[in-house]
């Protein structure tokens, strides 16, 4: 048998000490319990002897009173008995775990190996949070974006949309006031409920009832935040919204000034959306609920942006696609390939080279990934999916979620 540490025998002699102090006092209300045993049996002699009326009263409710304190010590004992037979059990149980060997594991079945790459991961991802620096996507500006062309491997091109949807939207123009743009929450979510999603999207006030619904790592930071409004599963919304996305829209009463940061916003806020929701394949609206409405989306590493001459013809492009979607006829990517007519010369800005994601997909699309990102963030995330799939074996978190893409 080992030796056990300095923490381990000082446990072990903080319960013995505890031990002997409960035996202790247990004696002492033994030899307490013993003394009004014997002033009982004085009292009950005196009672025999007294002759007047008034002394035998008086003799009796002494003796009632001392009935009453040896009841109470002697539930005093039982209690102290109850606490050293409990301590003794404790010290058992904290010496069987000091002497089992190290080797035994788990009992719940779980392979050494699993458990050793869980643990790696979760050190490695601990290190990896320390070095990330946190921003919000609210405050995205041009000098992160640069930083992500070195980090994050992302193509952003212009490609024009056929000008003619199958159908025109007759959706208004929405009309702001003088509050901030999430402050009307309560006249632009009914306003954008008009758009005709289909059965499976559900319509959510991201920006004020979601506002972690975008965090994530990528490309060395830590983004926090959400969007404004988004379309998510119907089903999928109930236990993890972001798993279930499918369109998100940043809304700007004015894009005249800050258009620029608000593209680079709109696109990171893409890109954690894929991140989350591959199986969806999300797009993004960048508008202002008037005339400005652009469009963006992914396929493969390559985000592809459009702006709508009007928004008669963006919202009926953005019906098709959620309906579409609906009917698990195709993704976006597939959608707008059909409407879509690609220049011969890239119109927009090569922002980088190379992507790079933090957060893994659902491991049936883990194979889509191969040759995009390195070998050993594939392997992160079968690790960080095994996690999963072992808390759900369980049913109970093992791991807090520090660590993690949240």
């Amino acid at each position: 048998m080992e030796a056990m540490a300095p923490d381990e025998m000082d446990q072990d002699y903080r319960q013995k000490s505890g031990r002997e102090e409960l035996e202790d006092k247990a004696q002492d209300q033994i030899r307490a319990k013993g003394q009004e045993e014997e002033d009982i049996r004085g009292v009950e002699k005196e009672i025999d002897i007294a002759s007047g009326t008034e002394v035998r009263k008086l003799l009796e409710a002494k003796l009632q009173f001392l009935r009453q304190e040896i009841s109470s010590i002697r539930h005093e004992i039982s209690s102290r008995d109850q606490q050293i037979v409990s301590l003794r059990q404790e010290i058992c149980s904290v010496r069987s775990v000091q002497e089992a060997p190290a080797s035994a594991g788990l009992s719940l079945g779980v392979p050494e190996k699993l458990l050793q790459e869980l643990t790696e991961y979760l050190a490695e991802q601990k290190a990896k949070s320390k070095s990330k620096k946190s921003v919000q996507l609210s405050s995205v500006s041009q000098y992160i974006w640069g930083t992500l062309e070195r980090q994050v491997g992302l193509e952003m091109m212009f490609n024009e949309i056929d000008p003619n949807p199958e159908h025109l939207s007759d959706l208004p123009a929405f009309g702001w006031d003088d509050r901030q743009e999430r402050s009307q929450a309560d006249r632009y979510i009914p306003h954008l409920n008009k758009i005709a999603s289909g059965r499976k999207w559900m319509l959510i006030d991201a920006a004020n009832n979601y506002p972690t619904l975008l965090s994530g790592f990528l490309g060395g930071w830590n983004f926090k935040g959400t969007t404004d409004v988004a379309f998510v599963h119907r089903i999928v919304l109930k236990s993890d919204p972001r798993r279930g996305l499918k369109c998100i829209f940043e809304l700007k009463k004015d894009l005249r000034g800050g258009r620029d940061k608000a593209i680079i916003q709109t696109t990171i806020r893409l890109v954690m959306a894929n991140v989350f929701a591959q199986q969806f394949r999300p797009f993004a609206v960048l508008t202002d609920l008037d005339d400005f409405w652009s469009l963006y989306w992914m396929d493969a590493s390559t985000i592809y942006w459009f702006t709508f001459e009007s928004r008669a013809s963006a919202v009926g492009y953005i019906e098709e696609l959620l309906q579409d979607s609906d009917n698990d006829k195709m993704g976006t990517s597939e959608a707008l390939a059909i409407h879509a007519r690609p220049r011969g010369e890239d119109e927009g800005l090569l922002f980088v080279k190379k992507r790079r994601m933090y957060e893994p997909p659902e491991m049936d699309n883990l194979k889509d990934l191969v040759g995009l990102i390195p070998d050993e963030e594939i392997l992160s995330a079968r690790v960080q999916l095994s996690v999963q799939q072992l808390e759900k074996l369980l049913h109970i978190p093992l791991f807090s979620g520090g660590a993690l893409a949240t």
